[in-house]
């Protein structure tokens, strides 16, 4: 989806892969998961492919925690979208991918 070998995804970030635009409420987000105050959250993201393309995506993030309530790892599920402002029930059919980052 994102253009990238699996080498070389292995290497980024999520954040470098990340619309500059969706950034900041992202990382928002991410935080309030890291602090404990929320263990997960939902939000329209747009990645960049490696040719530089934009997929519009809803995003969804969720955290699994050790013994002691850090996080352990995300996983992440999202959805392509054909735009942003598309509602979630209209992304219901298309096929979820999966990442799961360490943190």
């Amino acid at each position: 989806m994102a253009g990238y070998e699996r080498s070389e995804l292995l290497k980024k970030t999520w954040a470098e892969m990340t619309h500059q635009d969706d950034l900041a409420a992202d990382v928002t987000q991410f935080d309030r998961v890291t602090t404990g105050e929320i263990d997960g959250y939902t939000l329209d993201k747009r990645w960049i492919r490696k040719d530089g393309r934009v997929i519009d995506t809803i995003m969804s993030a969720k955290c699994l925690r050790r013994a002691d309530g850090s996080v352990d790892y995300f996983v992440d599920w999202f959805r392509t979208s054909p735009s942003a402002n598309v509602r979630r029930r209209r992304c219901e059919r298309r096929k979820p991918s999966l990442l799961i980052w360490r943190v």
